[in-house]
């Protein structure tokens, strides 16, 4: 529809084809965030792209990804936010893209990132604040077999910030920091 190619209009379709080429890139990981903070994704081959943006989006059953819909109501479109485009440094032939969900040609209002976007924008108009979010990466680390911790001095109930854990994996630690 004319509502959908106009949520394309600004080049997306050559950029993709043309940043894929430029980077070596053989796929794109299409991405969204459900509301219990899932991130989910699909996979289009770079190849491809100029279909998906014809398209005017990666369809995604909501039914499917916990975003309260039903079976009945038709495909999300996730339009891919081109500045966001980022190739993953462990599979150099995968860029990954943040994308906008979009159903029956308008924003997905259940959509985390739409959501936050309007809040954004409310908080500008309403009261002149800019907010500023950002992500703070969390991780544990687990043994080979995923059964257990990589520490198994790690005993306490509560162990985080445990100085003594923390210089055991010095070496794999500031490996992963550098």
């Amino acid at each position: 529809s004319n509502q959908i190619n106009r949520m394309f209009s600004g080049g997306e379709n050559s950029e993709l084809l043309e940043r894929a080429s430029s980077l070596g890139v053989k796929y794109y990981q299409m991405s969204f965030v459900d509301i219990f903070g899932v991130q989910r994704s699909k996979l289009v081959p770079a190849s491809r792209a100029d279909e998906m943006v014809g398209a005017g989006g990666a369809g995604f059953a909501g039914f499917a990804v916990h975003l309260k819909m039903s079976p009945t109501q038709g495909d999300l479109l996730a339009k891919p936010d081109m500045s966001t485009l980022k190739v993953l440094p462990w599979n150099r032939e995968v860029a990954w893209l943040a994308c906008d969900l979009y159903w029956c040609e308008k924003e997905f209002i259940a959509s985390p990132r739409n959501t936050l976007r309007r809040v954004l924008s409310k908080l500008k108009q309403n009261y002149g604040l800019d907010l500023k979010v950002g992500i703070e990466c969390e991780f544990a680390l687990i043994n080979r077999s995923g059964d257990g911790l990589a520490d198994a001095f790690d005993t306490q109930k509560k162990s985080c910030y445990d100085a003594h854990a923390l210089m055991r994996q010095y070496d794999l630690i500031t490996n992963i920091v550098q």
